[in-house]
């Protein structure tokens, strides 16, 4: 069984280890408690304007290129990302350069140095981004969607931010929130690789051993409440041949009894390529080049999710289908076969992503923030054997409700009023 050691630090910061034997890579990486759903609405997006500052030069390191090259001299890779509930920093390296991996990671955590020139000429590389985004439908209706999921929520809000927010955004702001989030007590500094867990302790003990900031509150958070949108259906004008939608539910919180049950209603429906909707809207009538279903969680809510790319004059049959598989589900449940199925798919998908370091790593720092409990790879697979038929409907009774619904699509459309009745699932 894959055991993990969390403890915690005289610093108040989380220790996370989870063993990786025989393997020559080790992950190092340090987990933040805050992302955009936390962040004052005039300066939304400093979370992530924060993540890309953070390279810009440290103490020992003091530019940008300094710091990457310590890193590259050793052949390791250092990136970040930052989601709407977390922001991680994390360093890539062969098992013999751990101690430069947290030597980098914790010059960056205590001693970035926040220079003014850095800070505004970064808020061009943010644009830059944000456009990119936007030129990519395929990616950028995740925003579009959640944004219309959870409007009047922080949760709603796009990480990146909009070029106003940013905009706004000066050193002392950015002070101010590494201030507030930052705290070695809403971190956890996360390792995986091959050693024993007193080595690990001692290194993370010597690198990370100095308090900082202060207990964080939960900002602008606020809980999730799954009523009827205001509008069911948003749509974003584009002039173009195709169209690429989301549709989908608010649903259960990522630590709920039943999220095993909605993981495998999400590989039923659009899982895989055996999946119902992708052999009936692509397989067997050509409708969309991809189509998939998915769960995005977080610590009050999930957002279950279908995505689709197809041509405009096929946009309607493609909801129809869609509608007609959610209510097949909502009403008759799945098969044992696409139980039985749906079960080996996750637990064969899951082992095979474990089979990466971070991957595994990141399998322990989710539930750790959003879950009440830890389960180690087994404990989940254990509670994916154990879904039931009865769960199952009982998921989807707690997911596919009419009034939780919202449709999100980029195509040629000015109004989305008339696709609203694809969302009535009972």
């Amino acid at each position: 069984m894959n055991t993990f050691h969390l403890e915690t630090l005289p610093n108040e910061a989380k220790l996370l280890f989870v063993p990786a034997p025989n393997r020559n890579a080790v992950v190092v990486s340090y987990t933040v408690g805050v992302g955009s759903r936390h962040e004052p609405n005039r300066v939304s997006g400093i979370s992530h304007f924060l993540e890309h500052l953070f390279f810009k030069g440290t103490k020992k390191w003091p530019t940008a290129q300094a710091l990457s090259s310590a890193v590259d001299s050793v052949g390791a890779g250092f990136n970040a990302w930052t989601s709407r509930d977390l922001t991680q920093y994390y360093v890539e390296a062969d098992k013999r350069h751990i101690e430069l991996a947290l030597d980098v990671l914790s010059d960056m955590y205590y001693r970035a140095l926040f220079d003014s020139t850095e800070i505004e000429r970064e808020k061009g590389v943010i644009y830059e981004e944000m456009h990119m985004y936007q030129d990519n439908p395929m990616r950028y209706i995740e925003d579009i969607f959640e944004e219309a999921l959870y409007k009047g929520n922080t949760l709603g809000r796009l990480v990146v931010g909009t070029e106003a927010t940013v905009k706004r955004v000066l050193r002392q702001n950015l002070l101010e929130h590494v201030d507030r989030f930052y705290g070695t007590a809403n971190i956890v500094l996360g390792i995986t690789g091959d050693f024993e867990y007193p080595e690990v302790k001692k290194l993370a003990a010597r690198f990370f051993n100095e308090k900082k900031g202060r207990t964080p509150d939960m900002g602008e958070a606020k809980e999730i409440e799954r009523k009827s949108p205001t509008r069911p259906v948003r749509v974003s004008y584009k002039k173009t041949e195709h169209t690429h939608l989301a549709c989908g539910f608010k649903s259960l919180p990522s630590g709920h009894d039943l999220m095993p049950e909605l993981e495998i209603i999400a590989v039923v429906l659009g899982g895989n390529m055996s999946s119902r909707l992708f052999t009936e809207i692509r397989e067997r009538r050509g409708l969309a080049y991809y189509v998939r279903a998915g769960i995005d969680p977080y610590r009050d809510v999930s957002s279950f999710t279908i995505h689709a790319g197809l041509r405009n004059e096929k946009v309607v049959e493609a909801l129809g289908i869609i509608q007609e598989q959610v209510h097949s589900i909502l009403t008759d449940g799945v098969t044992n076969d696409e139980l039985t199925k749906a079960k080996e798919f996750i637990k064969g998908r899951t082992t095979l992503a474990f089979e990466e370091p971070d991957k595994l790593l990141d399998f322990y720092l989710a539930q750790h923030f959003r879950d009440t409990k830890i389960k180690t790879p087994e404990e989940y697979f254990k509670e994916i054997d154990a879904a039931t038929p009865t769960g199952i409907l009982k998921a989807a009774k707690e997911t596919f409700i009419t009034k939780q619904g919202t449709l999100a699509m980029i195509g040629p459309y000015r109004d989305g009023a008339r696709f609203a009745k694809y969302l009535k699932m009972g």
